[in-house]
């Protein structure tokens, strides 16, 4: 049902087949915060866990991140159990619970164990878990819909025999305790015990899969998040905003109310928790929960002051967080930070094809896979990494690393810039009916002609080439400058590095060249 008002839509489900709806996504609102420091609000990390029957953690690295009035009171340490999925919320934000894949949970501060399927029988695996109000109980659902109580948490209905359209991602209780609502990842809705039909997201024309719900104070309404950032209200639910229109990093891993009601979190996987309504900005936490991992869930308390939860888990070190395409105000600190470390980049909050070559050069230099992307194990070395050291103790010359692939420029002694290159490949090549080796020699040179602007020789295009041995062997411009060698012998550079050289007169006529 599509309401009047532009900041109220209808959604939910049937008791055992999902409800469809012709609701729309409201309307857009400007959420107060997108992005900012890397300074974390009111977060504390330690690695103290209470227990289910079975053990003390989960098998992946993961943490609780604390903000605003909800409490910190440990997370688990890394132990041969499966990986935590869920978060739930101790209605007065004093405890939380955990849940894993397998079913077993973990209690936190005031949360009371009442059991779980650890060791047991489970259909599919456990896809998160959730608080009755009272806090006495809690659910774990499924992937396939199956619905386990514990405590007070009493048993309404499960989806288990329904043939679902993807797999149960969110579930949500409705005020009293004695209903619950079940979304798929596909925005199918389904209401059991006295939760009420509102309409579903599966009728919309949206994009991204559901990913969270949470229901109004009233139980006559809820909001449903998608990855991507859309935001559905129905029923009661008033639309305060979302993140549909801004382009997101990482995806949206939830929806939280406030405890008033009058607003909400969407939180994503980097970390970060968007307020609308009457939601309060509690501090911006990425980097809070580390570049390294990656949010999986996220809680706020129901009564009692703001705040929240993160769940975040270690990423390996070959995800990707950053790669050509990306841009912002990560993108910017990237470039920053290379800069500073003496890679030649631009500062233009672009991940184009200048930020790539800077970051094969660091790659390069740190002996790490040449990805030309921002993966977790490269982030963590840009943290520590120190300006690169040329061979050269002293003076003013050009080194060639014919290694590493890089070129330094070096000035009294230090590095004063390092960009990438691709040499010679060694292999053979025919050209005018003369066999010859792809080889960049090694040895001491210098620049001894140049040519500003384009040549074409029969071997291939030059740009703007810098010529330091009498057999044609240059530094020039190319567009292709791979991150291995592949060229007849020159040592390529891209268009913009070449173009910058020859700006600031990087490599003047006479200038000492050091091929090793």
């Amino acid at each position: 049902m599509l309401l009047r008002s532009p900041r109220r839509r209808g959604r939910a489900t049937e008791a055992r087949t999902p409800i469809e709806s012709l609701a729309t996504e409201a309307r857009q609102r400007t959420p107060r915060r997108i992005a900012g420091a890397l300074v974390a609000g009111a977060l504390v990390v330690a690695p103290v866990a209470l227990t289910d029957d079975r053990a003390s953690a989960a098998r992946s690295d993961a943490s609780v991140f604390a903000y605003g009035s909800a409490g910190f009171y440990g997370s688990p340490q890394p132990d041969p159990y499966p990986a935590l999925v869920g978060v739930a919320a101790l209605p007065n934000s004093n405890g939380y619970w955990l849940a894993r894949a397998d079913g077993g949970v973990y209690h936190y501060g005031e949360a009371r164990y009442y059991g779980s399927m650890s060791g047991r029988s489970i259909k599919a695996p456990i896809s998160g878990i959730a608080a009755t109000p009272s806090g006495k109980g809690y659910w774990l659902f499924g992937w396939n819909g199956s619905v386990y109580h514990f405590g007070d948490a009493g048993h309404f209905g499960s989806a288990s025999a329904i043939d679902l359209d993807s797999p149960i991602v969110a579930m949500a209780a409705t005020p009293t305790g004695r209903g619950y609502w079940l979304v798929s990842a596909a925005g199918g809705v389904y209401r059991y015990g006295d939760a009420g039909h509102f309409g579903s997201v599966r009728a919309l024309d949206h994009t991204g899969n559901v990913t969270g719900i949470a229901a109004t104070a009233s139980g006559r309404g809820y909001w449903m998040a998608t990855t991507t950032g859309g935001v559905f209200s129905f029923g009661d639910a008033t639309f305060h905003g979302s993140l549909a229109s801004f382009p997101l990093p990482r995806p949206v891993v939830g929806i939280a109310r406030t405890p008033a009601g009058g607003g909400y979190w969407v939180a994503t996987a980097d970390g970060r928790a968007f307020a609308f309504g009457d939601a309060v900005d509690l501090g911006e936490p990425l980097g809070g929960i580390g570049f390294d991992r990656q949010a999986i869930d996220f809680a706020a308390p129901s009564i009692g002051g703001q705040g929240y939860w993160f769940l975040a888990q270690q990423l390996p070190a070959d995800f990707t967080l950053l790669g050509p395409g990306a841009s912002g105000a990560r993108v910017v600190q990237l470039q920053q930070r290379l800069l500073a470390l003496g890679y030649w980049v631009t500062v233009d909050g672009q991940y184009g094809s200048v930020t790539q070559q800077a970051v094969y050069a660091f790659q390069k230099y740190e002996r790490l896979a040449r990805t030309g992307s921002i993966s977790v194990g490269t982030s963590n070395r840009l943290a520590r990494a120190r300006r690169p050291v040329p061979r050269s103790a002293s003076g003013d010359l050009i080194e060639l690393d014919k290694a590493r692939q890089i070129i330094f420029i070096v000035r009294g002694g230090r590095t004063h810039f390092v960009f990438n290159t691709s040499t010679g490949n060694d292999r053979p090549y025919v050209a005018d009916g003369q066999l010859s080796i792809a080889n960049t020699p090694t040895g001491r040179f210098s620049i001894i002609r140049q040519i500003d602007g384009l040549r074409i020789s029969r071997l291939g295009e030059l740009w703007r080439p810098k010529y330091w041995t009498p057999g044609g062997i240059a530094f020039h411009g190319s567009r292709s400058i791979p991150p291995y060698p592949a060229s007849h012998g020159c040592s390529r550079l891209s268009y913009p590095a070449i173009d910058y050289i020859w700006a600031t007169n990087l490599m003047p006529l006479g200038s000492p060249v050091w091929s090793y």
